[in-house]
């Protein structure tokens, strides 16, 4: 008789389980329900159509420099971690593509991403935070070249450069405020030293190492480096794609677009962006006197590309994962 199927943890563990698929589910049907949407206005002839306009040479830049950009990506966390070695913290970052890619949210493929560099460090909390300073880095690059981008503009509405604008100034401030000694001694040391468990002493021990890596401003100023690279690759490749298709804009537009899908991007409310991603696109372009169709059409094919990365972080999983499997009979005959 199994005197664990009935214990809390084991109903509790699998309400997180059934909490997690109707979660994963109805971001699903989000992402459905959006797509479906935008497609029934455009005929799928017109996508196919401008889906063929794209030559082989284009689709293989466009694929290299998709790969180069999470290349990239790694160094900007190798400026934070580096201790590290960069071919760990590459590989790190194509599983999280990889993740990000098949979980709802971009931001799922960061926590997978801070779990197991979390787990390889002698510092507590210390891997975690670095990997949220990262992505805090990639999003206040990526409103700096957006917001100065906007200035440049001339189609852009004044609310989206407002947006961007403050953007920068409301990052700033949070940086500003989560390496001040206020956060240390009111939070950190006042608030979160008082929780306990398992939860509350994470969290206290990842509060801290927050703030000692905000404290770090040569760092910072490093990481900043490659996550404008990191960015000007993006939308390098909207430019290489985009033409294909007849889309001319300046570089300053298309920053503006690209910055406004990758924001939109970050909302955990689809499955791997899609309607998001998709819909973003159709609006934005439209600005800009593009229909649907073009847009829709670089849409799908910005994911085809993107999606090379996360090929490659699953291949990478996937042959980590055999030799974990491998292992563990020996480590079994081992301990025997």
């Amino acid at each position: 008789m199994d005197h664990h199927r009935g214990s809390p943890d084991h109903v509790a563990t699998g309400e997180k389980k059934r909490h997690s698929i109707a979660k994963f589910l109805l971001k699903l049907g989000i992402s459905c329900v959006l797509l479906g949407l935008i497609l029934w206005r455009v005929p799928l002839t017109d996508i196919g159509a401008h889906l063929r306009s794209f030559g082989a040479g284009i689709l293989l830049a466009a694929i290299g420099l998709s790969l180069v950009q999470w290349g990239i990506a790694a160094v900007r966390l190798w400026c934070l971690l580096p201790e590290f070695r960069y071919r760990d913290l590459l590989h790190a970052t194509f599983v999280a593509k990889f993740y990000g890619t098949i979980l709802p949210g971009q931001v799922a493929g960061d926590v997978v991403k801070a779990y197991r560099l979390g787990r390889q460090s002698d510092r507590a909390g210390h891997a975690e935070a670095a990997t949220a300073v990262d992505r805090g880095v990639g999003l206040f690059a990526l409103f700096i070249i957006s917001a100065i981008a906007a200035l440049h503009s001339a189609h852009l509405p004044l609310p989206l450069r407002l947006f961007f604008v403050c953007g920068v100034i409301a990052m700033a401030a949070c940086g500003v405020a989560a390496s001040s000694r206020l956060f240390r001694l009111g939070v950190v040391d006042g608030f979160l030293s008082r929780r306990h468990g398992r939860i509350g002493t994470f969290l206290h021990d990842f509060s801290i190492a927050l703030h000692n890596c905000m404290r770090r401003p040569l760092a910072l100023i490093a990481a900043m480096v490659p996550a404008i690279l990191f960015h000007a690759a993006c939308v390098w490749m909207q430019v290489l794609l985009g033409d294909s298709l007849g889309i001319r804009l300046s570089w300053s537009d298309w920053t503006c677009v690209y910055a406004g899908i990758s924001l939109l991007m970050v909302l955990p409310v689809s499955v791997a962006g899609l309607g998001l991603r998709e819909g973003g696109y159709v609006g934005l372009l439209a600005l800009f006197g593009y229909e649907a169709g073009v847009a829709l059409s670089l849409s799908f094919a910005v994911f085809g590309v993107s999606l090379a990365g996360a090929v490659l972080g699953g291949a990478l999983e996937l042959v980590t994962a055999l030799r974990r499997a491998e292992a563990a009979p020996k480590r079994g005959k081992s301990s025997n």
